[in-house]
């Protein structure tokens, strides 16, 4: 039970920090003008479909580039989630139909000039220039967050791991381990000499561990 109510409550501070991150930049995309949007990083203006492929799984990827071929500001980085839209049709669409004229996706490539997008479905006729590019909150991170929960769940006190964290006085203490040589590392310990101060703490602080050791890093 225990495990059980820890779980169900991570999924839930999960799901409220990742409305709160969409929320903040959508907000902040809708109040600012689209000119301050691209000072800010966070859309590119006035962009064509210069190009269609496709890719793995049936996804369209989507060259897009400058109506006038000019140099791109780059402010995006691959693995962003964007939205692709023509400002004129969207404003002019109903909001049940809004969804329609908006693509969604993720940055494949970038250049100078030129930006990758894959989109899983893509119609031309909905996206005539000028297109608008906008950065989207990544759920990725949540994803992957959600996904670790739910395979604790799945395995539950089945995992070493998990009986040492949740139930370490249930007959846990053999996996407790401590380290016979406490003493401070020396640079020929190290596979890697070439380590700063911060990262050979976070080594000397796994070894030290009983049993479990976070590190939030990159130390």
């Amino acid at each position: 039970e225990m495990l059980e109510d820890w779980i169900k409550e991570q999924n839930q501070l999960i799901d409220w920090e990742r409305d709160a991150e969409v929320g903040l930049l959508t907000d902040r995309i809708s109040t600012l003008s689209a000119k301050s949007c691209q000072s800010e990083g966070l859309s590119l203006l006035n962009l064509e479909v210069e190009s269609t492929r496709t890719v793995l799984f049936g996804r369209t990827s989507l060259g897009l580039q400058r109506i006038d071929k000019g140099p791109i500001q780059q402010c995006f980085k691959v693995g962003d989630e964007v939205s692709l839209y023509n400002p004129k049709l969207k404003s002019s669409a109903d909001s049940a139909q809004e969804d329609k004229y908006v693509l969604l996706g993720l940055i494949s490539k970038v250049t100078h000039n030129r930006v990758e997008m894959v989109v899983d479905e893509f119609d031309d006729h909905l996206f005539e220039p000028p297109l608008r590019l906008d950065l989207r909150s990544s759920q990725k991170t949540h994803t992957t967050m959600k996904d670790a929960l739910n395979e604790m769940a799945r395995v539950g006190m089945n995992h070493k791991l998990v009986n040492l964290l949740f139930y370490p006085n249930d007959g846990n203490s053999s996996l407790l381990m401590p380290r016979q040589d406490t003493r401070p590392l020396e640079t020929s310990d190290l596979w890697n000499p070439s380590l700063n101060n911060s990262q050979v703490s976070a080594i000397q602080c796994a070894l030290n561990a009983p049993a479990v050791s976070i590190i939030h890093g990159p130390p």
